[in-house]
């Protein structure tokens, strides 16, 4: 009986924030927020640069800092909180981090999953996590081990899948393997569909990005968008990203993508409070969460879209943001979002 009053409740819960979600996406507001608590990892991916850089612990935001910008956060309620880093497992607070924004938001977290434990799961699920994307790119230990440059990283991050699939609390609350396409990881897209299969998960796709840093030049080549979508349409119910995201990865690949919505759909917080358009851009900050209102900076954010308009990536967070933007965008993506977030 108490199972089922959970997963009434979850499911209610979140019925209720999804159709205010929904509501953000069709007026083309903000409704996603990708935030890097920590850029500490445990981890030297070849493909990342923030390890390379010194990052300390004590400036990054403590607990109260994190519910003061939850405070301002709350006029754009619901967000979907994308809380990354670095690895954000690292912060041993991310459970009372998760209590503080699911009040208001979807919380969820991409994690290497070298830290996941049963314990630390529960608890971040007892404390509001509603989705996890576990990041995996290539099907074999050998290749995902070398690439994060630490033995063991696969099997870790597959374990780590079948822990918070074991542990949630309700079937409400999704677990996906989250890859990157790179230049030699497209056969790798269908053992890893089929792993998120046997682990009972679902799997989604980002395009590289090269643009911040010193990262090395990973595009993969096209064409790639038709295998993509064939892979999808072979999966429908495993691989979730959007088919209208898939379908522009040639475009993206060759040409550059459509000008970019960063700064107006989407948003991007620092291990500081500084506020950018993305990830990418996250040395073009337009001031902080701790010292000033959001709607100012979402207005600063808007004008440096204008005034800088930017095409350079094609990224899961960017093209969510694009293909689920005002009414044509949520006509057309809305069976695949359904898919992506119905209980599994």
């Amino acid at each position: 009986m108490g199972q089922l009053v959970q997963q009434v409740t979850d499911g209610a819960g979140y019925v209720f924030k999804g159709g205010r979600l929904l509501q953000r996406c069709l007026l083309s507001q903000p409704f996603l927020c990708n935030w890097q608590v920590t850029y500490r990892c445990n981890f030297k991916c070849s493909v990342c640069s923030f390890w390379r850089e010194p990052h300390p612990p004590a400036e990054e935001l403590t607990t109260d800092q994190i519910q003061q910008i939850a405070e301002r956060l709350r006029p754009l309620a619901p967000l979907v909180i994308s809380m990354a880093g670095g690895e954000p497992l690292i912060r041993r607070d991310l459970p009372e981090i998760a209590r503080i924004l699911s009040a208001d938001h979807y919380f969820t977290i991409i994690t290497n999953g070298w830290f996941v434990t049963p314990e630390l799961a529960s608890r971040l699920y007892d404390n509001g996590l509603q989705d996890v994307h576990v990041s995996i790119d290539y099907a074999t230990a050998a290749r995902q081990d070398a690439q994060r440059g630490c033995e063991g990283a696969f099997d870790r991050a597959v374990r780590a899948l079948e822990i918070f699939r074991e542990t949630r609390p309700s079937r409400w609350h999704r677990v996906h393997i989250m890859a990157v396409l790179l230049d030699d990881n497209l056969e790798d897209l269908e053992p890893l569909i089929q792993l998120a299969q046997r682990t009972q998960t679902s799997f989604e796709l980002s395009l590289y990005s090269h643009r911040r840093g010193q990262k090395p030049m990973r595009m993969p080549r096209t064409p790639v968008a038709k295998r993509l979508r064939e892979l999808k349409a072979h999966y429908p119910e495993t691989f979730v990203s959007m088919d209208g995201y898939l379908a522009g990865f040639d475009r993206a690949i060759e040409d550059g993508a459509p000008r970019c919505n960063a700064g107006r759909t989407f948003l991007n917080i620092d291990d500081r409070g500084r506020v950018s358009r993305c990830i990418d851009t996250n040395d073009q900050t337009v001031g902080s969460l701790l010292t000033e209102p959001v709607d100012l900076l979402l207005e600063r954010l808007a004008g440096q879209s204008e005034s800088d308009p930017c095409r350079d990536c094609w990224t899961s967070c960017r093209g969510f943001g694009e293909v689920m933007a005002g009414p044509m965008g949520m006509i057309r993506s809305l069976p695949d979002f359904y898919r992506a977030v119905r209980p599994l």
